[in-house]
């Protein structure tokens, strides 16, 4: 992700030094919403540094347990956010110690689940949601869920 980062911030340069020097140009990287909002004032595109991982911190899990501290979290907080990172998802493929991952049906959902017993040692597991009958009729109707 470092590498990234680090090429996310030479594009900013490169567009600068076509568009006459550093701040200049119109890709700009902002960190905080009053700077995005300056940025747009200007017709600029503000762009925050946001990552998605299944591995954030060595967060991962296996037989249930979390493979990381408070401490291994608030270092990888510091660390990113000293980075530019301003916006995190932290879940994708495989199921974490933060959240479950995506779940998708047919050869990907297939994919995924392999990956997740993989490394956690098990699979993804649907359960069936109760729609309670006083969810609005729409809910209802679009759900795949039991009712009760």
């Amino acid at each position: 992700m470092e590498a990234q980062i680090r090429t996310l911030k030479g594009l900013q340069d490169y567009v600068d030094a076509q568009s006459g020097g550093p701040g200049r140009g119109w890709f700009r990287l902002v960190y905080t919403p009053a700077a995005a909002r300056k940025v747009m004032e200007q017709g600029k595109l503000a762009v925050l540094i946001g990552i998605e991982s299944s591995g954030l911190f060595g967060c991962s899990e296996r037989g249930g347990k979390a493979q990381c501290t408070r401490a291994d979290i608030n270092r990888g907080l510091a660390r990113y956010k000293r980075l530019g990172v301003r916006g995190m998802f932290v879940a994708h493929w495989i199921n974490n110690a933060f959240a479950g991952a995506a779940l998708e049906g047919g050869v990907k959902g297939i994919f995924i689940n392999i990956l997740n017993r993989f490394q956690t040692g098990a699979t993804s597991r649907r359960d069936r949601v109760r729609v309670p009958a006083r969810a609005s009729p729409s809910i209802r109707s679009r759900s795949r869920c039991s009712r009760g």
